[in-house]
């Protein structure tokens, strides 16, 4: 009982006088009253029910009687006239990109991450791109009928320094999409500080050498095949003979921009296929270990598929060896992007495999 009278008790919080259990107004200081017992335990349970994302406003103590004042732009306390101090900052959480779709005029447009892409969005620019891909192909085949043929004897430093136009163009409506919404590089995958740098470089060359050596063994696994009677795979080795030939004899002015061309080629198919193909299967497919495997596999089958296509519209033994040589070599191309996240791994990889393969035949 006495618990219980003590808890009907009320006591004013400007004055400390006691009060009786109806009263409103404290009749010492005049002021109004508040059970100050019963209005912390409404604001415990109000807390506990809160779910909204923004921060408290944090109070400022009176020096003098010890109140707590809530308002930011009061100068002194409103029961003694103390001077406050400066109010402190308040924390405010990041605000979060969403993705999603909204009505433009009379059209439904997908909302944007300038950080990653989502399906949809990264679908369209890689769409895009295989369209520009294709048609500046196209275009060149047409100029130069053998460029796609059959393997022949003799291939020239104009059709080897054509030849490598289309695929420059692959990352340049990714990179031109990202400059001209003024989106994030981080989006392509791309850490361009010193320390992501270096590690790139050593994961780029020595996985650039390993891929080297994966295609050494697959040429001579496709020779043991000749040597048992498929003849139909001399034509890469008379094409790829013709091609060094040319190397070898041309001036070296062909040569420093033919290595120019290789360089581009190699960084703009890496941001086609690992920065916009790849981060946009992330939204559907997530960022866990099964989900990383299931996009390098889907990657690797989507550019075999695209490098191979027209080979095996040609012939089906050709086919057969670009689409092997190049599923290889994108699965561990996406691996090694995947170590950190880092598009540089797989561009610096990739670059390094083209520079080996391009060393080994000018001099070997």
């Amino acid at each position: 009982m006495p618990d219980e009278n003590e808890n009907e008790i009320k006591h004013c919080v400007y004055c400390g006088a006691k009060l009786e259990k109806d009263r409103i107004y404290c009749p010492k200081c005049g002021k109004l009253a508040i059970n100050a017992r019963k209005t912390e335990q409404k604001t415990t349970q109000q807390e506990t029910k809160k779910t909204t994302k923004s921060k408290e406003i944090p109070g400022r103590e009176c020096p003098e009687c010890g109140s707590i004042i809530k308002s930011r732009i009061l100068k002194q306390c409103p029961v003694c006239n103390a001077k406050l101090k400066e109010p402190p900052p308040i924390e405010t959480e990041p605000k979060k990109e969403e993705s999603g779709f909204i009505f433009t005029g009379e059209k439904l447009q997908p909302l944007t991450n300038k950080n990653s892409w989502n399906l949809r969005e990264g679908l369209y620019a890689f769409g895009n791109s295989l369209a520009i891909y294709f048609i500046v192909l196209l275009t060149i085949n047409t100029i130069i009928l053998d460029f796609i043929g059959t393997p022949i004897e003799t291939v020239t430093i104009v059709e080897i320094l054509v030849g490598e136009i289309p695929e420059i163009t692959l990352g340049l409506y990714p990179l031109f999409y990202i400059i001209s919404r003024g989106h994030n590089q981080k989006k392509l995958g791309l850490n361009l500080n010193s320390k992501n740098i270096s590690i790139a470089l050593i994961l780029g060359i020595t996985a650039g050498m390993i891929l080297y050596f994966i295609n050494y063994g697959l040429d001579i696994f496709f020779q043991y095949i000749i040597n048992m009677g498929f003849d139909e795979f001399i034509g890469i080795q008379e094409y790829y003979s013709a091609y060094a030939g040319t190397l070898k004899t041309t001036d070296f002015y062909w040569i420093i921009l033919f290595t120019i061309l290789l360089i581009c080629q190699s960084l703009s198919s890496e941001l086609l296929f690992r920065g916009t193909l790849h981060n946009s299967l992330k939204d559907k497919f997530g960022s866990h270990l099964k989900g990383k495997a299931i996009i390098i596999l889907i990657v690797a089958l989507i550019v075999s598929f695209i490098y191979s296509i027209l080979f095996f519209l040609v012939s089906l033994p050709i086919g057969i060896y670009f689409f092997l040589t190049y599923f290889i070599l994108n699965l561990i191309l996406g691996t090694v992007y995947e170590t950190n996240g880092n598009l540089a791994n797989s561009m610096v990889a990739y670059t390094i495999y083209n520079l080996i393969i391009l060393i080994m035949m000018l001099f070997f």
